[in-house]
């Protein structure tokens, strides 16, 4: 399990995979969109720049 020092190293925020509409939105593009999803942006999950995952890549 990763210290709370070791998920806020690996944030969104610094993830290859999170993409900014220019401070009106945040949203994760691991995966192709999913169309009608709950909680999304065109179909992508919106997220913040300080949230974090399991599948973070460093960007």
């Amino acid at each position: 399990m990763a210290s709370d020092a070791d998920a806020s190293a690996e944030r969104c925020e610094l993830c290859r995979y999170f993409f900014n509409r220019r401070g009106r939105w945040s949203v994760c593009r691991r995966y192709p969109p999913t169309p009608g999803a709950k909680g999304a942006k065109d179909g992508f999950p919106i997220v913040t720049a300080d949230d974090w995952c399991g599948e973070y890549r460093a960007g």
